[in-house]
């Protein structure tokens, strides 16, 4: 399923504000609400994080090698 970028961007940005809001009650805090907004957050940060990898592969594979890239750059080093 296809959708724009920008609905990842503001459902982390509504779940963000909805948990920062709700955390900031003393006493009320309704903890539906509290758990709600962090799983629509941290699917959103999921997302969005997705997006940034697929954005540029070749970036993420130097800054994050896998294990098997470190075995073979130390078997062409010795």
């Amino acid at each position: 399923m296809k959708y724009p970028k920008y609905i990842d961007y503001t459902l982390l940005l509504v779940g963000a504000i909805f948990l920062l809001f709700e955390q900031a009650k003393d006493e009320d805090a309704n903890i539906y609400i509290l758990i709600g907004s962090l799983i629509v957050f941290m699917y959103a940060l999921y997302r969005v994080t997705s997006i940034w990898t697929k954005a540029n592969p070749r970036k993420a594979r130097e800054e994050f090698p896998s294990l098997e890239d470190t075995i073979e750059q130390e078997k062409d080093e010795d």
